[in-house]
């Protein structure tokens, strides 16, 4: 089994190690494994055995599914629903890192997933690639690349498309604002020599790090 230092991680020297998150739709460095989210982002359990009796008796839900992998990976805008205490929690980006924060039920029925890129595939129907790993077919729905869907929890719907556009409401999900909030400005397009980049309020960051999360307000509590 893979582990990693807790000095290497941020933790300190007091205990030695702690697990490695599983390679999933999340890259190492911006995830989290399920079993560090319950022991000790949300105190459920007092050690990483009482913790993995926990996932592996199918209590935790991630993204509407029951999750029994102690090292499962959770990323930024992940939901996590545990019924027997009736809370569910989401994944959120901070300048320290990730951070584990309550929400409400209406906020739990919701994830937001970037379109990271779009294929034509059989059929002539359009394929988007999500920032979660996963795909969804454009059917009857009018988005591009950068824009937010918003999808149904448990079915993985469609619900809405939140576009990629200034007045926009966004959040930096990387970088050194990692965490901010505000009204896209501007948005400045890429070239030969640079990347395309993004005004959120003041700050200035790669368009790839901003992530639409409302129009006048965002959708979920930030």
């Amino acid at each position: 089994m893979a582990h990693s230092k807790r000095i290497s991680t941020g933790y300190g020297k007091n205990h030695k190690w702690v697990v490695t998150p599983k390679p999933g739709s999340h890259r190492k460095l911006d995830s989290i494994p399920l079993q560090i989210v319950i022991r000790d982002e949300l105190g459920l359990a007092d050690n990483a055995r009482e913790a993995k009796k926990i996932i592996r008796e199918g209590l935790v839900l991630i993204n509407g599914v029951i999750r029994r992998t102690h090292n499962f990976s959770l990323g930024v805008m992940d939901v996590i629903q545990i019924p027997k205490i009736k809370k569910n929690f989401l994944v959120l980006p901070s300048k320290n890192g990730i951070l584990v924060t309550e929400t409400s039920d209406a906020g739990a029925k919701i994830k937001l997933r970037k379109i990271v890129g779009k294929k034509t595939v059989k059929g002539s129907k359009t394929q988007l690639m999500l920032s979660d790993g996963s795909t969804q077919i454009a059917d009857k729905v009018k988005c591009g690349v950068g824009d937010t869907l918003v999808l149904e929890t448990e079915s993985g719907k469609t619900k809405k498309v939140l576009q990629f556009k200034e007045g926009n409401t966004a959040l930096i999900v990387f970088g050194v604002y990692s965490g901010q909030v505000g009204k896209i400005a501007e948005k400045l397009p890429a070239t030969s020599a640079s990347k395309s980049l993004t005004k959120v309020g003041e700050l200035t960051t790669l368009s790839e790090y901003v992530l639409v999360v409302g129009e006048e307000k965002p959708l979920i509590p930030l």
